[in-house]
């Protein structure tokens, strides 16, 4: 089941957003403003405790996790990891330090693991059945796949799954094709803001 987001929810707070998200001018690659959206969307809807975050790079979409977690108020943690521990564009520039310009007053809720894959995520943070889990990291196939296969011990049952670049061979020069793969083939529930839209969530069903 392919379930829309309604973007008639997303009124009152599109203007929050849009004052909020202003990515610095070196940062590449970052999400774009309706994903930026879909993210704050999904964090308020299902109200996590703790979110997942596999690719950082500058920091853009973990700025964006970390102030919806604050909204939701109460104690919240956003677990990043990187590969690397510095950005992919600019190896002078450290792995999220977009975080520092655009939200420093959440950095509290904030946890970063440089130089950590997401096998090492699964294993750190095994069984504590987190609800919601971002994946934005080598889009070549098959490692968007084997990301979630290896953050499943972590994850709740019905945990959703954002995945970032879903169309993003169809709508760019990068014929890679990892997210879009295990979005459209995936065969429980998902959703997205539109069919052109470059983000969805896929989630889990049962025991996993």
């Amino acid at each position: 089941m392919d379930r829309r987001l309604n973007p008639s929810k997303w009124s009152a707070e599109m203007s929050s957003i849009e004052d909020f998200y202003n990515p610095p001018a070196w940062s590449q690659g970052h999400i774009s403003l309706d994903d930026a959206i879909f993210l704050d969307r999904m964090v308020r809807e299902h109200e996590p405790q703790e979110i997942i975050e596999v690719g950082v790079a500058s920091g853009c979409s973990s700025a964006v996790l970390l102030r919806s977690l604050a909204l939701l108020g109460g104690p919240r943690k956003l677990h990043s990891f990187d590969i690397v521990n510095y950005c992919y564009f600019d190896p002078e520039r450290p792995v999220g330090t977009a975080v520092e310009e655009l939200a420093p007053q959440f950095m509290e809720y904030w946890s970063l693991y440089t130089a950590h894959r997401a096998l090492d995520a699964g294993v750190q943070l095994k069984g504590r059945n987190i609800r919601l889990a971002f994946i934005d990291a080598d889009h070549r196939h098959p490692w968007a796949t084997l990301d979630l296969w290896a953050l499943l011990p972590a994850l709740a049952p019905d945990a959703w799954i954002v995945l970032h670049d879903i169309t993003l061979a169809r709508f760019s020069e990068w014929k890679v094709f990892g997210p879009e793969f295990l979005f459209e083939s995936w065969p429980g529930e998902k959703t997205r803001a539109s069919e052109s839209s470059n983000i969805g969530a896929i989630r889990l069903a049962g025991n996993h």
